[in-house]
């Protein structure tokens, strides 16, 4: 599927048993215009070129034209070095005052580097799989900026540090049906011009690494719903966001280790978080809440807040900025897994139970029972309801 708008022209073949019309990408990149396809048998494209005021090096560099890349599969058509040692940091795919860039099929290696560093307006990336050697190395997958439109649809990311980051500006970008596996960020977008959708995707993350899920930080926006995120110290941080919502997720903090970690959903607002209609488990701490933005701003309705073991609904922590002294949090209309007020009121910290948080919790009325959910999952969840 292409961007509205785009055409494609003619199509070059790239081959490693020569068989098509070039052997290497980069040449028919150089030989491509503006608007061909280049279609990539399969084999693994190591070659890349150090360019003039880069420390990295780049496999394909794509100046002043809108190609698409089109692999033979993202298991089979592979670019990236096996082996980095000895060499710089590689990028796979770098496209240089491009107005669109449409890659699919296929599959990078990022021992050291990264898979794709988009700067152009439009971008289409689908059914790729992104792969690092570890993720404690200086890995990324995608990194975006300057994005008008496009998607990331039905990709894979293993073993990175950061699988997606996103920085300003970044609109109209959809991100969907992406598996997030082995991370410490699963995407992060910062800055006030970054406003994007995440849908019908799952995190797994790396409980050593102290793992995020998603974490949106100094001005962006996110709009996720259907997600699933399991295996991180914050599944959804918030870190002085802009306005965000999040709906019909599954966000799961059970069985991590001692140490640094906050709790399924990190909240350091500096706008509105919308909470609804999500099954949010924790036997630590559900929410970790360290300031809430505006009086009122943050709402969590029709959400399943559930815990386990002794673990707590909600954690207030000492103001750090943007905070409002007796706001209250709305957290009405939610299903608790028990209708015991004393017992909720037990497991949640805020100014009642300590004078330095500046902030309440109305958790009243309740929601007497399990409410709708467009999204149920997580069996050890599931069975809490029956």
């Amino acid at each position: 599927m292409m961007l509205a708008g785009t055409s494609w022209g003619a199509t070059w073949t790239v081959a490693k048993d020569g068989s098509g019309d070039f052997t290497v990408i980069q040449d028919a990149v150089n030989a491509a215009a503006d608007g061909d396809v280049i279609e990539i048998g399969p084999g693994r494209y190591e070659e890349y070129h150090v360019y003039a005021n880069d420390n990295s090096g780049t496999c394909v560099r794509v100046w002043n034209k809108s190609l698409s890349f089109i692999g033979s599969g993202p298991t089979e058509t592979i670019i990236g070095l096996e082996n980095a040692t000895g060499h710089p940091r590689i990028v796979g795919i770098r496209p240089w005052n491009s107005q669109s860039i449409h890659v699919e099929n296929l599959g990078f290696y990022a021992q050291w580097g990264k898979g794709l560093h988009l700067e152009v307006p439009e971008i289409e990336v689908e059914n790729c799989e992104f792969l690092g050697d570890h993720p404690q190395q200086h890995t990324d997958g995608i990194v975006a900026m300057d994005i008008e439109k496009g998607y990331i649809r039905n990709c894979r990311f293993y073993n990175l540090r950061q699988d997606i980051g996103l920085f300003s500006p970044v609109r109209g970008l959809v991100i969907e049906d992406c598996e997030f596996s082995g991370f410490q960020y699963g995407i992060s977008a910062g800055y006030a011009n970054t406003h994007f959708i995440v849908r019908n995707s799952t995190f797994d993350g790396e409980w050593a690494l102290n793992a995020v899920g998603v974490w949106i930080w100094d001005g962006a926006r996110i709009d996720m719903s259907g997600c699933t995120i399991t295996r991180c110290t914050a599944e959804a941080a918030f870190d002085q966001n802009g306005p965000s919502v999040v709906r019909d997720c599954v966000l799961e903090y059970v069985d991590g280790p001692e140490g640094f970690r906050d709790g399924a959903v990190y909240l350091h607002a500096r706008h509105q978080v919308l909470f609804e209609n999500n099954i949010i488990t924790s036997d630590f701490v559900c929410f970790a809440i360290i300031s809430n933005g505006l009086p009122g701003a943050s709402a969590f309705h029709n959400n399943h807040i559930l815990v386990l073991g002794d673990g707590l609904y909600l954690k207030g922590e000492d103001p750090s900025g943007y905070m409002y002294p007796g706001e209250i949090l709305n957290m009405e209309n939610n299903y608790w897994g028990t209708t015991d007020e004393e017992e909720i009121a037990a497991r949640i910290i805020d100014g009642n139970d300590n004078p330095d948080i500046e902030f309440t919790v109305d958790f009243l009325p309740l929601a007497d029972g399990p409410v709708p959910t467009e999204r149920i999952a997580l069996d050890g969840v599931k069975a809490l309801y029956r």
